[in-house]
């Protein structure tokens, strides 16, 4: 088990995601300003919401990095993993995203977006506006910002103070609280609950950012290569689309299958320290009987 940590409880958590959300729209403020007196798009830009990501979040983990009192090394470890289990991590999410899709495809059928947030949603994902700054904000800034801190400081915080399904339900609860608005509900909780789940098996922060990444990558990769999939991204046009069936079947074998797999890899993983401490122990029980027999 992960050593005990005080810091964050679930409150003091709270505060931190709070202030984090309240920093990014603070910084934004500038922005803004200038839309409106220039008429330019400045805040929905890409390169602009990544550089106000990282001035909030990192003022805010430096603020918890201080009070956990915790080398940064402990604190956010990155140590590598079997690349199988990446093979079905990357398996499971992305049958997460097919499924995740669809639920939001059903979700805006009966809650429309405002066009406003779908179109900003659909030029940061599609890489419409500006390529390589979709590339830096989503597989490089929301990664490594969000995963420390809520995989790395808070969840670390919660399984110090509460029962490891708690910690990672309340760690995930938090990540869905940051973005802050119902069509990005049920996605931030699922994917929390996964990379929460990795994150305790692995005892390392490193398929938490790799699992983000991709998941952030796979619409601007899937709009950069051409290939359009009914319903699969949404596209900013305001129509509701579904996937057709193979596509929802193939995403819930893969989602099924990926995390199927990794039970079993987990606990294989888990039970190998204990059966290599039973041999060694057999092995000095062996030493001992053949000395005293001589």
């Amino acid at each position: 088990m992960i050593e005990p940590q005080k810091y964050p409880r679930f409150w003091q958590a709270l505060v931190l995601v709070v202030v984090a959300f309240a920093l990014q729209m603070a910084v934004a403020v500038p922005f803004g300003i200038v839309d409106a007196v220039w008429h330019t798009k400045l805040i929905t830009h890409p390169g602009i919401v990544s550089g106000v990501s990282l001035l909030s979040f990192g003022a805010v983990l430096a603020w918890g990095v201080s009070r956990a009192k915790t080398p940064v090394p402990i604190l956010f470890p990155l140590r590598p993993v079997p690349p199988l289990l990446c093979l079905f991590m990357a398996a499971a999410l992305l049958g997460e995203i097919i499924l995740q899709s669809e639920a939001d495809n059903l979700l805006r059928s009966v809650l429309p977006m405002p066009r406003i947030l779908e179109r900003f949603f659909s030029e940061l994902t599609s890489g419409h506006r500006s390529l390589w700054g979709s590339i830096l904000c989503l597989a490089i800034v929301a990664p490594l910002t969000e995963e420390l801190l809520f995989r790395g400081l808070i969840l670390r915080g919660f399984l110090g103070n509460y029962s490891v399904r708690k910690a990672v339900v309340a760690s995930a609860a938090l990540f869905t609280l940051l973005h802050f608005n119902p069509w990005q509900l049920l996605g931030p909780l699922t994917m929390g609950v996964i990379l929460g789940w990795w994150y305790v098996e692995t005892r390392s922060l490193l398929p938490c950012l790799l699992g983000h990444a991709f998941c952030n990558t796979m619409p601007i990769l899937a709009s950069a290569l051409g290939v359009r999939v009914r319903g699969l991204f949404p596209t900013g046009t305001g129509k509701v689309e579904f996937h057709p069936w193979w596509l929802d079947v193939g995403g819930l074998v893969l989602f099924a299958a990926g995390l199927v797999a990794l039970v079993i890899i987990f606990r294989r993983l888990r039970r190998a320290p204990e059966r290599a401490e039973k041999e060694v122990t057999a092995d000095n029980a062996d030493g001992a009987d053949k000395k005293a027999s001589v």
